[in-house]
């Protein structure tokens, strides 16, 4: 009976072996499925990011810790808004109005020009991949001005090498609950934080169960937290910023494909700092040049998850179902990397 058990054992493993093989066989074919590849489809100058205007791009949506002028009409307007109630406030000549916050697209539209923190000088984006295990960055990580994190990767269990400081943590709109559900891990732990939520306006605000006003009422659990969201505007913009340099529209190629968070959270580092860091990210010819049988988790904190690999080529290929291009983003960070400053460690790369 045992002997039948480890017959069918192996032939699992045999058979998981020979479809990794396959899969990874395939990202050297030159008919690729997803004709993405070189981004030769690009006709113009590539937007200057760091001219991108902040203005209308990112709203908050919880707390305002930010020094500056007095704003704590707008924060108490804020807590209104997360309870559904609109204030009467006074005109600059006197007269009451009723100041009624529109949902425009999904998002709240405030005044006052508040929005993200000013500009730093160094920063770090921390992957979730499993290339940092063991790699001890924890104290450099912890010296960098400001730190940027991705959706659940947790630091608990794993500082010594990704560290625990978070001055930036982007998350996408599948990833609110499993962040909200761990306040200890992702808002108590680090408070400093300012998270930046993304997702499109029919995903974010829905008639029923609207994210925006899940996020506000965790923040009547948790007044010292502050998050933004990213407008409608900004959205399409990060949209067409992916056409501008891979010549692809996802929208047309009708494969349901997203972009990923890794796409927003570089975008916005540009954005925001003069150089990034970026740890543990490969490059995109990695999963072609890695040897057949290594295997490496798609996240540093799920070490039975799926294989780095597999995933990238398995999501930059399908054609069917929600997916990303991961590759395909990694060949548009290689070609801003002397364009914007951005360097690549663990593994090195340009």
């Amino acid at each position: 009976m045992s002997s039948n058990k480890e017959q069918r054992s192996a032939v699992f493993v045999i058979l998981f072996a020979l479809i990794t093989i396959l899969i990874l066989y395939s990202s050297n074919s030159a008919n690729e499925v997803f004709h993405y590849g070189s981004l030769r489809g690009r006709t113009r100058r590539p937007v200057n990011l760091k001219k991108w205007s902040f203005s209308s791009a990112y709203f908050p949506i919880l707390g305002n810790k930010r020094s500056g002028p007095d704003r704590t009409d707008e924060a108490q307007e804020l807590r209104s808004f997360a309870q559904g109630i609109c204030l009467t406030a006074s005109s600059p000549d006197g007269e009451l109005r009723l100041r009624v916050l529109e949902l425009v697209g999904g998002y709240g539209e405030l005044y006052g020009g508040l929005t993200l923190p000013s500009r730093c000088n160094q920063c770090v984006i921390i992957t979730s991949s499993s290339h940092l295990l063991g790699t001890k960055l924890g104290p450099e990580i912890e010296r960098a001005e400001c730190t940027i994190r991705m959706n659940d990767a947790p630091t608990t269990g794993y500082s010594a090498d990704v560290g625990n400081k978070t001055t930036f943590r982007v998350v996408a709109h599948s990833s609110v609950f499993r962040v909200l559900r761990k306040p200890q891990e992702f808002v108590n732990r680090t408070p400093e934080t300012v998270f930046i939520f993304w997702g499109p306006p029919n995903k974010m605000q829905k008639p029923q169960g609207s994210l925006l006003r899940v996020i506000q009422r965790a923040g009547l659990a948790f007044p010292n937290m502050e998050a933004f969201a990213v407008s409608p505007a900004r959205m399409q913009q990060f949209d067409d910023l992916f056409r501008g340099e891979t010549g692809k529209d996802r929208h047309e190629e009708k494969s349901h494909s997203w972009l990923s968070t890794g796409w927003f959270t570089m975008v916005i580092a540009v954005e925001l700092c003069d150089h990034v860091h970026v740890y543990g990210m490969v490059p995109p010819d990695y999963c072609s040049q890695r040897p057949r049988l290594q295997r490496m988790p798609y996240h540093y904190y799920e070490p039975k998850g799926p294989d780095e690999c597999v995933t990238y080529i398995q999501n930059e290929h399908s054609r069917k179902g929600n997916h990303h291009r991961f590759i395909t983003e990694k060949r548009v960070f290689s070609s801003w990397a002397q364009l914007y400053g951005i360097t690549f460690s663990h593994p090195s790369w340009t």
